[in-house]
């Protein structure tokens, strides 16, 4: 019986597709933000798991993006912040739990620097990483399907 089992799921794992997919978010826009990633992607993976697949997904943030993923809103740099504190209640658990479900969040290490973005005031799952251009190369080098949200 326990043979069956295990042939049954190698089986189904061997026909399983791993989709992978980088977004390049450039977007200040509250509503481009919320269709593509905070709605866009968790229809995405529950479209691929319910035919037994699976979906990688990494954000690389840079740009107007920044505002989202900015938790210390007191100490926060030289972006504009002009209704930043409520936004940041509409989305912040939304991107928590994004994180959770092993969404990868990269931030450009190169506009943290001219924008006065500190490590600190980022949110825990937000990983710096060189820069974009860096980013969005090596995860297409590893087979990730690019998508601009600007």
């Amino acid at each position: 019986m326990k043979t069956l089992f295990f042939l049954l799921i190698f089986t189904i794992s061997a026909f399983a597709t791993e989709y992978k997919v980088i977004y390049n978010l450039q977007t200040g826009s509250e509503k481009k933000f919320r269709g593509a990633i905070l709605e866009g992607i968790p229809k995405l993976k529950e479209h691929y798991e319910s035919q037994g697949d699976t979906l990688d997904v990494v954000v690389i943030i840079s740009n107007k993006s920044y505002k989202f993923f900015i938790k210390d809103l007191e100490n926060s740099s030289d972006i504009n912040m002009d209704g930043v504190k409520e936004l940041q209640h509409r989305v912040a658990i939304k991107i928590q739990k994004l994180s959770l479900e092993s969404v990868r969040f990269e931030i450009c290490s190169v506009g943290m620097t001219k924008h006065a973005i500190t490590e600190e005031i980022l949110y825990g799952y937000v990983h710096p990483a060189f820069n974009r251009t860096a980013s969005l190369i090596e995860w297409q080098g590893k087979g990730y399907s690019l998508i601009d949200v600007l």
